[in-house]
């Protein structure tokens, strides 16, 4: 995670605050991200799609990123069938192809 986490100011702030890589049971504290939720609950998805947050997320993939504002404004949800596997006794759903299906391989005993 220290590579990841600390090649920016935001993950530095977030992940390493004062500095220091927080450890197992530090506690992560986002209240943007927060506000962020609590406004997508009472506007719903139009205001991640087609509002402020596309535009925020298409300013920040002109500093590098693939995601334009076009794309998230034409974005159409398609539900699919989770894929299932069993973990430790438990079993877990994650995202069907395109989404993520390596996950699924790789923690599959």
């Amino acid at each position: 995670m220290r590579p990841f986490s600390l090649t920016n100011r935001p993950g530095q702030a977030l992940y390493a605050p004062e500095g220091k890589l927080l450890e197992e049971g530090d506690r992560i504290v986002m209240p943007e991200f927060a506000v962020f939720l609590e406004e997508l609950a009472v506007e719903g998805s139009r205001m991640f799609y087609h509002g402020e947050t596309a535009r925020l997320i298409a300013d920040w993939a002109k500093a590098g990123g693939l995601i334009q504002q076009c794309d998230l404004e034409n974005y159409r949800v398609q539900e699919r069938k989770p894929l299932e596997c069993e973990f430790c006794g438990h079993t877990v759903l994650l995202n069907p192809p395109p989404g993520s299906p390596v996950a699924c391989w790789l923690i599959s005993p």
